[in-house]
C-alpha cells in the first residue's frame, strides 16, 4: 500500500508490541504510551479533563482559570485606641 499507513503515526514492532490508541483531538493513531492526559485549572487545583491527546494537541493549563487566592486579613490589635479627631478639630 503506497497511499497511507493504516496505523497512523503509531509504530508497529514485532519484537516489542505496544497497544495503539486514538488522540481525542486530532483522531490520529499513536502508541497508547505516547498519549497524555489533558489537565485544566478548576478552582485552586488542576483537574483531569479525561482527554488522551498527543504531544501536538496537548495544551498548557490556562492560568486565567485559576482561582485568585487572597491573603488572610491581619490579626486585630487588642485594646486599640483611636485618635480623638473631634477634639483636634475643635
Amino acid at each position: 500500500m503506497g497511499y497511507a499507513s493504516l496505523s497512523g503515526r503509531a509504530r508497529t514492532s514485532a519484537s516489542r508490541p505496544q497497544s495503539f490508541a486514538v488522540c481525542d483531538r486530532c483522531a490520529f493513531w499513536f502508541q497508547h504510551s505516547h498519549l497524555r492526559w489533558q489537565f485544566q485549572y478548576a478552582g485552586t487545583s488542576l483537574v483531569n479533563q479525561r482527554l488522551l491527546v498527543c504531544t501536538r494537541c496537548l495544551d498548557r493549563p490556562q492560568a486565567q482559570l485559576k482561582a485568585i487566592m487572597l491573603p488572610a486579613d491581619p490579626t486585630p490589635i487588642l485594646n486599640s485606641r483611636v485618635e480623638p479627631f473631634a477634639l483636634d478639630e475643635s
